[in-house]
């Protein structure tokens, strides 16, 4: 990295920084997306392994730490992620604000590598308009704004498309290693990173750069990707696979509709007027060139990566949700810039290159401001003064807190715990996740992976369930949802109807999007001192169930 790239970059982050200051970013909670608390806690537990000095015995250590702080998600994701986590919090700290720095220190380092790439190609105002788009898009606010795997997961995977391309122009060793480097550190952050896979047959057909394959090089790298990534994914395939829609082949139904989503989603991304710039940027760049045969590799590469992003997760049936297409944004904002420069090409003869590319990056800008931008607005359910209330409270050290959020799948269960651990991770506190004592799972004739049912049928039940454990405080978060866990109301209705047992103490409503309603509850019993009991039934993840007296099933 040169003197001028790292002064890029530290432009672009004192940008970014500022906007989400104006935003609000480093003021918001956890909990913006469900999966954000998991990836915090796994990072946290990474940070604190390194600096435990019981090296010896890590998965004793990630099982006692599940225990108390009941989100690590090794396994579910791989762990570059956490090693970038780690590797900042070990000089920076682990609040939330840090990690925040973090993501916006990744976003900065993707709009640099936008940057570069445009300056090299076009200009320096297309540049800053492509960094502009990329920093400004809504999708990118969202995930500056979290502690999540998406912006790295771009820049690894961009880079490796990138190196890529320098193999096969070039066919250096050194071009071997940074394209197996960055391959092997997007597979080993996210699995989507297996959309890179398809454009490397596809550019060599495409080019007709078959030398390639003749390249001792190109070999030994895809070697190396194979033996350092394959292994891990397979092992991990039957966790993983946990959280798709389905594990059987979708239905033709299914992947139309599945298609059909993601393409909105890529004309969300910028708005569908700046998307159409990427059209005809691609159109200039990669197709009317193939069909002269006069294709570049490098366009041709970036347009192959970004179908197959899209068809990659139209296959693959995980959740359809926009962030999963992330990685395309750095290229849909290079295509867009190639677009206005095509147009502008076109109009030179009448025009002068210069004033006619400001004017045609200033519509773009204006556009995207009507049509595909709007500010991310902060997010402050109420979970970390929540949580203020309890860990101030001498009688939660070694004590049992239960956490229970109704949303099904969108619970805030991790928010809660990542608020806690960010704070207090020395009381022996154990947090307990109302998803994992409040409900059994059950053999059921359509559900492949059993029904979830909720483990109590009467008040003394659900008291007793309570009371084994025994669980000193409750934690009851509750906001509008699409689709909720049964055991919450249940949870609900018990609480209202015990309060001799159960005392409310504290109480909470804020109005976001939607409102958030908290209230904490404390047992009337005296439970200082009494050992807490309890078992986590993982065999779905680690085949084994965890129990706090140290014992595995």
């Amino acid at each position: 990295m040169t003197r001028r790239d790292i002064l890029l970059v530290a432009a672009l982050f004192s940008f970014t920084a500022l906007f989400h200051w104006h935003l609000g970013t480093f003021h918001s909670e956890f909990g913006r997306y469900a999966d954000e608390g998991m990836h915090y806690v796994t990072g946290l537990m990474v940070h604190d392994y390194v600096l435990s000095g019981h090296w010896l015995h890590p998965v004793a250590f990630a099982k006692e730490y599940y225990l108390h702080f009941p989100k690590v998600g090794l396994g579910q994701w791989p762990p570059m992620f956490y090693l970038v986590q780690t590797a900042w919090t070990l000089i920076f700290g682990v609040s939330r604000q840090s990690l925040l720095f973090l993501m916006v220190l990744l976003t900065a380092a993707l709009a640099a590598l936008v940057y570069r790439e445009v300056e090299e190609r076009c200009s320096w105002i297309y540049a800053v308009l492509a960094v502009l788009l990329l920093i400004a898009s809504p999708l990118t606010q969202a995930q500056t704004a979290m502690v999540m795997a998406e912006i790295p997961l771009a820049i690894f995977s961009f880079l490796a498309v990138l190196a890529w391309v320098r193999l096969l122009e070039r066919g250096q060793e050194r071009d071997a290693f940074w394209f197996a480097f960055w391959i092997v550190a997007a597979l080993m952050t996210k699995g989507n990173a297996w959309a890179i896979v398809p454009v490397l047959p596809g550019t060599v057909v495409l080019t007709g750069r078959y030398d390639v394959l003749r390249n001792r090089n190109f070999w030994l790298a895809v070697g190396a990707v194979l033996v350092l990534t394959v292994p891990y994914n397979l092992y991990t395939l039957s966790i993983t696979s946990q959280g798709w829609d389905t594990t059987s082949i979708p239905e033709i139904d299914y992947l139309g509709a599945s298609l059909v989503k993601h393409l909105e989603f890529v004309g969300d991304v910028l708005g569908l007027p700046v998307t159409c710039f990427a059209i005809i940027g691609l159109i200039d760049r990669a197709l009317l060139p193939l069909v002269r045969r006069k294709a570049s590799a490098y366009w041709i590469a970036l347009a192959l990566y970004a179908a197959s992003i899209v068809v990659f997760h139209t296959l693959v049936p995980t959740s359809i949700e926009q962030r999963k297409i992330y990685q395309i944004v750095p290229v849909l904002c290079l295509f867009v810039v190639a677009g206005a420069d095509a147009i502008v090409r076109r109009l030179s003869p009448r025009f002068s290159p210069k004033p006619a590319g400001a004017a045609i990056a200033a519509i773009i800008a204006v556009l995207f401001l009507a049509t595909g931008f709007h500010f991310l607005s902060p997010f402050t359910p109420g979970f970390g003064p929540a949580v203020e209330k309890l860990i101030g409270r001498e009688d939660t050290r070694d004590a049992a807190i239960l956490i229970s959020s109704n949303g099904f799948m969108t619970d805030a269960e991790a928010a809660i715990i990542s608020e806690w651990a960010s704070r207090e991770r020395k009381a022996g506190t154990y947090l307990v996740r109302g998803t994992k004592l409040l409900i059994r799972i059950v053999a059921a004739e359509f559900e492949p992976r059993g029904a979830m049912v909720v483990a109590f049928h009467s008040e003394q039940e659900g008291l007793r369930i309570l009371d084994s454990v025994p669980i000193s405080y409750i934690i009851v978060h509750t906001t509008p949802a699409d689709r909720v866990y049964a055991h919450h109301a249940a949870l609900q209705r018990l609480l209202a109807d015990t309060p001799a047992e159960w005392e409310k103490i504290y109480e909470s409503r804020r109005m976001l999007d939607k409102p958030h309603d908290i209230q904490i509850y404390r047992c009337r019993r005296n439970l200082v001192g009494i050992p807490v009991h309890f078992g986590v039934d993982l065999s779905r993840k680690i085949g084994s169930s965890l129990d706090t007296g140290g014992e595995l099933k």
